[in-house]
């Protein structure tokens, strides 16, 4: 029928009421791209955390540094060769003449200062200056300066003669002195067996330095310093007494200093 609502919209609704069905608008159909794009986010996500382009991290080994050792700084050679002459001639300064004698069971030491003589035509020269040192003597010797312009040179030898008494020191025969002290040599000092031993350090009437004059000299091409000594005993002559203001030592003089010290003696070899 003409005009007449379709099916489904009409009714039997009293009054002649129509009944009206809403209407149904498409706006859009979402089509595949909408879940393609979360597909490809899905798989970037995936991707970023597991990262299989990147290369596995290397493992690198622990090597631990070398552990510093301290230096050790060698002595020097100036130090070494002193060692064993600071027991003989280290204090006091100066030049001295050194001797050791014996007393008992006890060896004496002795220093006693002097002032070389700078220059001399030989060992019989009077200008040299001349040091009592008393009639026995296990080992004599001398100490010098290790500093200033008194030190000898590193180069110097050790010289020493005996004078003739019987000439009236017109004679002077040369002495091959053998070292007792200190262990390692020096031309900074030195104690020599005597004429009679030459065995080391000595004990007995027959042995060490023998009552005469002696001369040393230490000398280098530019320089000397020489000096004798007197072995003999004292002479009969009164004697200071030690309580009246003199010296103990007989053959002391104002200009000398004499240092005395007790020590072990040593064993006779």
């Amino acid at each position: 029928m003409p005009g007449a609502p379709p099916d489904g919209e009409r009714g039997d609704r009293p009054g002649g009421e129509r009944s009206v069905r809403p209407a149904l608008v498409r706006i859009a159909d979402r089509g595949r791209w909408p879940l393609v794009l979360t597909a490809l986010i899905g798989v970037f996500l995936v991707g970023a955390m597991l990262k299989p382009w990147a290369s596995a991290p290397r493992r690198q080994a622990l090597v631990q540094a070398p552990t510093p050792q301290p230096t050790q700084i060698p002595p020097s050679v100036e130090s070494d060769a002193l060692a064993g002459l600071r027991a003989q001639c280290e204090e006091p300064a100066g030049w001295r003449v050194y001797s050791r004698g014996g007393f008992l069971d006890l060896a004496i030491r002795v220093w006693r200062s002097v002032v070389p003589a700078t220059g001399a035509i030989g060992p019989l020269d009077p200008a040299v200056p001349l040091i009592h040192v008393g009639p026995v003597n296990e080992a004599v010797g001398y100490c010098a300066p290790w500093t200033g312009a008194e030190r000898p040179p590193d180069v110097s030898l050790v010289s020493a003669w005996r004078l003739g008494r019987d000439a009236d020191g017109s004679t002077a025969v040369p002495v091959a002195l053998v070292r007792v002290a200190p262990d390692r040599a020096s031309v900074l000092g030195a104690l020599y067996a005597g004429p009679a031993d030459r065995s080391g350090p000595v004990a007995g009437p027959d042995a060490g330095w023998p009552d005469g004059r002696y001369v040393f000299a230490v000398r280098s091409p530019t320089w000397e310093r020489w000096w004798a000594i007197d072995v003999s005993a004292p002479s009969s002559g009164p004697r200071a007494s030690p309580g009246a203001g003199g010296s103990p030592d007989p053959y002391a003089s104002p200009d000398q200093t004499v240092s005395t010290i007790a020590a072990q003696r040593p064993a006779s070899p």
